[in-house]
């Protein structure tokens, strides 16, 4: 019996969403091709080009357009939801308490996604993030804005870092890429789960790295929830599509730029420009779909059921519900246990692949937010948040409307 609670109530802020849901069809599409198609860790050496034209457009499509762009608006997402949640919980109670046991329990899915399902799990990372960014919310917004700055220019200067990064050797991850290549296309689930955790300290380094950017872009999205960016669409939607046309601009210059060598002799303007190239177009993307006509701050009356940008908002309501539904279909398909695709698929097929999963998504949020107010996941946080079952059921009178 799931029995009413007290706790305090927000209007949903659907632009939220909807760059939620565009951000996660970003991930599918870069963790199908880069992820689960074959072991991700093939990216950190050397690799032959697709065969075939269409593979390498699927290829080129996917790298230029999301690798790394969705997981960075993702961060910015995750820090403006985590500033909102404080704003708002702080009318009512000590919000850092709630936060506190939220991002713990994320750890904890996070910990059995990343040990019993796969082992590239981003929950993890932003449970920790989070939980070193919370005193963060405390600050006033010049203080978040220069926590955010300070942050990713220490990302950009990788030896500005104050801990040492201990990377595998080719010898090490060619080893581990040939470990995979042999045990997950046949292997049993337990088989392929220890493959996994034995990869583990392959892949630590990464987030190590990645730290300052996902810090930065958490304290930038927190900045902007207080300087209401988003509530003010209506006001800037011209300098939006503005800001967005410019960042796509400056990717194309430093794309440029990477493909003639220009700048390249100078390694670190070279990295520096690399790691930061993704984090504009990142930033323009979320200016773009702001600036879009039919995105709103506060209507839910549609119920999902109006425009493209509210079928995306649909999926982003249901994000950490589709995040992980994404990992359990995708290991399904190309692990042994299941079809067993690893290693099998080109990267045509497994774009388009992605496209019908992510439909499948849409379909599904869809149908789901017609009878429940969340995504089961999210109605579980939520719950375990607040010690007591919360409300799932859309009411009566607003399901008939």
């Amino acid at each position: 019996m799931i029995q009413a609670s007290n706790e305090p109530t927000r209007q949903r802020i659907v632009a939220i969403d909807v760059l939620r849901g565009f951000a996660l069809f970003g991930v599918l599409m870069a963790n199908i091709i880069e992820a689960f198609r074959i072991s991700p860790l093939e990216h950190l050496v050397a690799q032959a080009e697709p065969e075939t034209w269409v593979d390498r457009l699927a290829l080129g499509l996917v790298s230029e357009l999301f690798s790394f762009k969705a997981i960075c608006l993702f961060s910015m997402l995750f820090g403006y939801g985590l500033a909102m949640q404080y704003d708002t919980f702080s009318r009512f109670r000590a919000a850092l308490p709630i936060l506190l046991r939220r991002l713990l329990i994320l750890l904890l899915f996070g910990l059995l996604h990343m040990l019993l399902i796969w082992n590239g799990d981003i929950l993890t990372h932003y449970a920790i993030v989070g939980l070193i960014s919370l005193p963060f919310l405390l600050m006033r917004k010049t203080y978040l804005l220069l926590g955010a700055s300070l942050s990713l220019v220490i990302f950009l200067i990788p030896q500005w870092q104050p801990w040492t990064i201990h990377w595998a050797s080719e010898a090490q991850l060619r080893s581990a890429i040939n470990a995979a290549n042999e045990v997950i296309p046949g292997g049993s689930y337990l088989e392929i789960i220890r493959l996994g955790w034995r990869e583990l300290p392959l892949i630590f380094p990464l987030d190590q790295f990645i730290f300052p950017r996902t810090l930065g872009l958490f304290l930038f999205g927190a900045w902007c929830h207080r300087v209401a960016l988003v509530q003010k669409i209506q006001l800037h939607r011209r300098r939006y599509r503005f800001f967005a046309l410019a960042t796509v601009i400056l990717y194309l210059l430093e794309s440029g730029a990477e493909q003639f060598d220009l700048f390249f002799e100078y390694a670190k303007l070279a990295d520096a420009l690399v790691n930061v190239a993704p984090i504009l177009l990142s930033m323009g993307y979320a200016a773009f779909v702001l600036s879009i006509r039919d995105v709103t701050v506060n209507d839910e009356s549609q119920g999902f059921q109006g425009s493209a940008t509210q079928t995306f908002a649909a999926v982003g309501k249901m994000a950490f519900t589709n995040y992980l539904m994404q990992s359990v279909l995708l290991t399904w398909i190309f692990y042994g246990y299941g079809l067993g695709q690893f290693n099998k698929m080109g990267e045509a097929k497994a774009f388009v692949l992605g496209c019908v999963i992510y439909l499948g998504q849409i379909v599904f949020s869809l149908m789901w937010l017609r009878r429940f107010q969340l995504g089961p996941l999210e109605w579980l946080w939520r719950s375990m948040m607040f010690g007591r079952w919360q409300p799932l059921f859309v009411p009566t009178a607003r399901r008939s409307e």
